[in-house]
């Protein structure tokens, strides 16, 4: 017999976690702190709570999304525009929310963009509920960041989630794309604006900490141990970090290699906007029930 999963008590307790990690994220975020340990101790208290949707971003300046720092990194926050990923799960049912925060003391027009484009597009879901159309709330974030002298990002949107699954589906543009079909019920969606002072795209860049199982399998031996250790993340991203502890740092990073190569593993990469300049984010996570009630986490 199937067991009834309650998602709203599963994102509840997600929620938990997450409202704990951000508390941590804004005393461990400052600059001259270790970008590594601040990162360590956010992941700490998810699992002090829930369970870890996927590993901490700490994208900074020109950069959007996806730097996790590695396991021997020495870097430190600066005088930085910083943003703050966070992702809990529990029972794979995630809550995935973001925040900035501006060490350089000059950007809040530009981290207000993003807030408020965040806000005004939570606000149309509220009180629209399963007809929000997807198009209408890329609209509202699309005139909200123009209206403050930003660009959003196109070609990064928010997203559905489903159980154990980070991008179910429908994506929810920061543009309007006339997109006239709805959000409809019994469906979670993460609603991310970005501000950008710069093109308005992202593109890969060459650095990657953060990867994710494809479902192959490989024949060398420390590749299949580490294959090993993420199996029961069942598809959720995983950093560096948490992976190879047994391993040399050079034997994971080509082991590491190797799973990417084969296609066991596959990377995601940081993705910047164009050099100098500054991208801020704001991220919350929105659930329709089947009674056409909407809840909205990370708040």
């Amino acid at each position: 017999m199937d067991i009834e999963i309650d998602i709203l008590k599963e994102l509840t307790i997600a929620n938990k976690a997450w409202i704990e990690a951000k508390k941590v994220a804004e005393k461990e975020v400052k600059e001259g702190n270790s970008i590594l340990d601040a990162a360590e101790k956010i992941e700490a208290e998810i699992r002090k709570h829930a369970d870890i949707a996927f590993p901490v971003n700490l994208s900074r300046d020109n950069s959007a999304a996806h730097y996790s720092p590695l396991s021997y990194s020495t870097e430190k926050f600066g005088k930085e525009l910083v943003k703050v990923d966070i992702g809990a799960h529990s029972n794979g049912f995630t809550v995935d929310g973001a925040f900035t925060i501006d060490l350089t003391g000059k950007n809040s027009k530009l981290v207000k963009a993003s807030e408020s484009a965040l806000e005004k597009a939570s606000d149309y879901i509220v009180k629209n509920k399963k007809d929000s159309k997807i198009g209408k709330i890329g609209e509202i974030i699309e005139n909200e960041i123009v209206s403050f002298g930003f660009k959003p990002i196109r070609n990064l949107t928010g997203h559905t989630i489903d159980e154990f699954d980070l991008h179910a589906g429908k994506s929810i543009p920061n543009i309007n794309t006339n997109d006239p079909s709805t959000l409809g019920v019994d469906k979670i969606y993460a609603i991310e604006p970005f501000a950008t002072t710069g093109s308005g795209i992202v593109k890969e860049a060459g650095f990657n900490s953060i990867y994710f199982l494809t479902g192959k399998q490989t024949r060398n031996p420390a590749g299949r141990e580490i294959l090993k250790e993420v199996e029961e993340r069942l598809g959720l991203p995983f950093s560096e970090r948490w992976v190879g502890t047994k391993l040399s740092p050079t034997s994971k990073k080509l082991a590491l290699n190797l799973l990417d190569r084969e296609g066991c593993i596959k990377s995601a990469h940081q993705l910047d906007d164009i050099p100098g300049c500054l991208v801020s984010q704001a991220e919350k996570t929105v659930y329709i029930d089947e009674d056409n009630k909407v809840h909205v986490f990370c708040k």
